[in-house]
């Protein structure tokens, strides 16, 4: 910091303030043992935060005569660069600047890449020079940084992507023994399954088929084995943070692009314009970015690319990327959403009818539910109930007859005809009455739908 320049005193009263730093553990409302930490950073005390700011100014102007972009990321430095020459004058003025501030390099998280073969070359000749002995090793053409994979070349890495995938899985059958309410369980396979799997996938497009499978697994974790139940309404209408699979990757990709709109709107329209104009259904070999994965996954969900930065949804819903903050990301999402699990579901006896489904207002209601009502309710808003006509088709039952009354037995007699359960009707007539008259698919799924008309 002095030779910074910034003055002795206020510089004196920061470390006295960092030597008298203690950092303790909390869990379960227990407190750890007291521990010293001289770390200003993520605590984000003032004069930590200017001494980092002033430290990644000082690198940047001894880099400022290159060709070359420097970037700061609190303590982790990088440089891009298109000129090979420059790879060795600015890492020696980076080595140069940190033994000059008494900074000791963790080379051991150190790397670089190289986009080309010749370009690894040098670095590699750089390393070699001025890197540790071990430096040759350090050039890489795939990193994982935070969870998230980096491939320095013109496809994804779908080896790091696959890897990921089959921790997923293993989350689902974790989460499968588990003895939690459903909500719960919808809500840890957002927070727990989704970000760890598909998290940073924006560069790369899964297959349909590969999403299916998740979207099953997903829901055999929350309900159970079933032959009957509808993935699609299982991950949409037992807690409202539950995205379905598809939805997740939709909101990431549309989150990428609507930052780099903010940061850097003419590299942003003009990737999006190029996306616009491939051919749809796209090749394997057609996807080579997060743009065109994007559209792809527009294109497959019945969304539409406009040059001009826009997404133009089902009915009058629309999406301006450029003018779009992520909360506006997730209304539209939902949104379109609605109108695809009326899609999905549309072919199942009894839902015919259905325009839209509203999840999120279906999850409200059962959450608002004790624990063992939900776990009474939840088979029913998926569909997953059977009668003796349903088993009798799929070999399950050796007779279609009602065990109560011995007449054919479906959900419309259990519900509203068997005589056997005449007195447990009468409590709920009027109920029943609407559900004969104005909402007939409550029979088949007991969801919230949107009329047409909206």
């Amino acid at each position: 910091m002095g030779q910074l320049r910034v003055p002795q005193e206020p510089v004196e009263c920061w470390f006295q303030a960092l030597r008298g730093l203690r950092r303790v553990t909390h869990f379960r409302s227990q407190i750890g043992t007291p521990h010293s930490t001289f770390t200003g950073i993520p605590e984000g005390d003032p004069m930590s935060c200017a001494g980092i700011t002033a430290l990644c100014w000082h690198v940047h102007r001894q880099l400022d005569d290159l060709e070359c972009e420097y970037l700061a990321f609190v303590d982790n430095w990088a440089f891009v660069t298109h000129d090979p020459e420059c790879l060795l004058e600015a890492t020696q003025r980076l080595i140069s600047c940190c033994e000059a501030l008494s900074l000791p390099i963790d080379w051991s998280k150190c790397w670089s890449w190289a986009s080309s073969p010749e370009a690894e070359r040098r670095w590699r000749d750089v390393l070699r020079a001025v890197g540790p002995k071990d430096g040759v090793q350090r050039v890489k053409r795939h990193q994982v940084e935070l969870g998230v994979p980096f491939a320095y070349q013109g496809r994804a890495n779908t080896k790091q992507r696959d890897r990921r995938l089959c921790d997923g899985y293993l989350r689902l059958q974790r989460l499968r023994t588990l003895h939690r309410p459903v909500a719960l369980k919808a809500a840890l396979v957002q927070s727990t399954v989704w970000s760890s799997a598909l998290y940073g996938l924006e560069a790369s497009l899964l297959p349909v088929t590969t999403v299916h499978k998740l979207r099953a697994a997903a829901a055999k974790a929350i309900m159970g084995c079933s032959q009957v139940r509808s993935p699609w309404l299982t991950l949409s209408c037992f807690n409202s943070r539950c995205q379905d699979p598809e939805v997740f990757l939709l909101n990431q990709c549309l989150r990428a692009h609507v930052r780099l709109f903010y940061h850097h709107r003419e590299l942003a329209l003009n990737c999006w314009q190029r996306a616009a104009a491939l051919p749809m259904p796209p090749t394997v070999r057609g996807i080579s970015g997060p743009a065109s994965v994007l559209s792809a996954l527009l294109h497959r969900n019945g969304l539409h690319m406009e040059p001009c930065g826009t997404i133009q949804g089902p009915g009058l819903h629309r999406l301006a990327l450029s003018k779009s903050c992520p909360a506006e990301v997730n209304t539209f999402l939902a949104a379109v959403w609605q109108h695809r699990l009326g899609d999905e579901i549309r072919h199942r006896n009894g839902l015919g009818s259905i325009y839209a489904v509203d999840g999120s207002a279906t999850a409200r209601i059962l959450l608002k539910l004790p624990a063992w009502q939900q776990a009474m309710v939840a088979p029913n808003v998926v569909g997953s109930f059977m009668s003796q006509g349903s088993k009798f088709k799929a070999g399950l039952a050796d007779s279609p007859n009602c065990t109560r009354c011995g007449a054919h037995d479906s959900k419309t007699h259990r519900l509203l005809e068997c005589p056997c359960l005449s007195t447990v009707r009468q409590a709920h007539a009027h109920t029943l009455h609407q559900v004969r008259t104005v909402t007939p698919e409550w029979l088949h799924a007991a969801i919230l739908t949107v009329p047409a008309e909206q």
